[in-house]
């Protein structure tokens, strides 16, 4: 079969390359310089064509030559990608930052926590979805239509760990796609919503330029996953949804990208900018352009949180499980080991105090504090004291450490 010669002179030019001459009818050269050095790639048309002179020739100049045999347009696209967006070592990054959130959440219960996903009710489009966030997502990628995601919940809900959990899923489980994700809550600089896309762009990808970014991102190579989208929005914006216009400009740098193939997803805690008529008036002008898919989750019940077994065995215990529900206890039960949760189990008008406990112990082993955690339950009671009495919820760093020597006694 004959390669298509646009076509591949197309995918090529995407990625920076010049087509050079040949003297072979079948043959195609591409050059690129990187550094010093010119490199080019030899392609045959066809399988039985031989690329050997032209090799020969290429080399004699200087290049640094290379013949690629493919069989399909859609092979050169894929072995382009993969070099030039380096898959392992992004996938190894993206895999190392996942393991850094979840360790973030869990290893603070305990050195033997494990994390796993918190599967949640939630809609699709108004309606009670039956699957995960993720995986309606994931089923969406591969469809041959630009998609935009919006993720609603209100905070704590789940929207940072439904992101990072998507990620890891592609990373993991698609070769064919790579996700540039960020958390625009930690992107402050820029005030210009493009240009924190285009520091983003550049921060995830350092090597490649912000087009052929932006064209993969299109080609739905590079699903888009912008965590806390509400980071962005203007503060009076997102209370009363009255300074839309502050928002319609990112939404229209959005909509730039959601062409061809293209995938993005926001996450968001819910405004009332996103239920406004203003922007349901945006996506009926964009209704012919792409596709808005709008899944909310709901708040984790205690089931999502906790086993039938650990549920069931803090019924034995008499804990009252129905008025369970401080998310930092709940992720403390969820997290730690079966052993450990044997033992902070066994009396539950204790529990509470035991989560505590091994809080201050862990705190103990990490800072190398020398109190035990009857004595930091003293400082702790000293300052909380202090801060009611004198009505403040925050002071100096000298403040606090002067009211400690004055107070605590050995």
């Amino acid at each position: 079969m004959l390669l298509d010669r646009q076509k591949v002179r197309q995918a090529y030019e995407r990625y920076g390359f010049f087509e050079e001459s040949s003297s072979e009818k079948n043959i195609m050269v591409f050059s690129i310089r990187t550094g010093h050095y010119h490199n080019a790639d030899i392609i045959p048309l066809q399988s039985s064509t031989d690329a050997s002179q032209t090799y020969k020739e290429y080399q004699e100049l200087g290049y640094a030559c290379q013949t690629k045999s493919y069989k399909s347009i859609s092979e050169i696209e894929t072995a382009l990608f993969t070099g030039f967006f380096n898959l392992e070592a992004t996938r190894d990054r993206l895999t190392r930052d996942y393991d850094d959130f979840t360790n973030s959440i869990v290893k603070i219960h305990s050195d033997n926590a494990s994390y796993t996903y918190i599967k949640t009710q939630y809609y699709v489009n108004n309606k009670e979805g039956n699957s995960t966030v993720t995986q309606e997502i994931l089923d969406r990628l591969d469809e041959e239509k630009p998609i935009l995601f919006l993720v609603e919940a209100a905070a704590g809900f789940g929207k940072t760990c439904s992101a990072y959990e998507l990620v890891k899923e592609i990373t993991s489980t698609r070769t064919h796609q790579l996700p540039l994700f960020s958390e625009l809550s930690r992107n402050r600089q820029a005030k210009i919503f493009r240009y924190v896309l285009l520091d983003e762009i550049d921060r995830s990808f350092p090597l490649l330029s912000s087009t052929l970014v932006r064209s993969e991102i299109k080609s739905g190579k590079v699903p888009v996953i912008l965590d806390g989208f509400d980071e962005l929005l203007h503060e009076s914006a997102t209370d009363d949804g009255k300074n839309y216009e502050s928002t319609e400009p990112m939404l229209d740098t959005i909509s730039e990208l959601l062409t061809n193939k293209a995938k993005v997803v926001l996450t968001t805690r819910r405004t009332a900018i996103f239920d406004g008529d203003e922007f349901h008036q945006w996506i009926d002008n964009h209704e012919n352009d792409f596709e808005v898919i709008r899944l909310r989750i709901q708040e984790p019940r205690i089931e999502d949180w906790l086993s039938d077994d650990r549920l069931e065995r803090l019924y034995l215990a008499g804990f009252p499980t129905t008025n369970l529900s401080n998310p930092v206890l709940l992720s403390f039960l969820r997290c730690i080991s079966d052993e450990e949760f044997s033992k902070v189990s066994e009396d539950s008008s204790k529990l509470v105090d035991k989560y505590f406990d091994s809080m201050m112990e862990r705190e103990r082993k990490r800072q190398d504090l020398r109190m035990a955690p009857s004595e930091q339950y003293k400082i702790l009671r000293t300052i909380s004291d202090d801060m009611i009495h004198f009505d403040y919820t925050s002071e100096s760093r000298d403040y606090i450490y002067s009211l400690i020597l004055e107070k605590i006694r050995y």
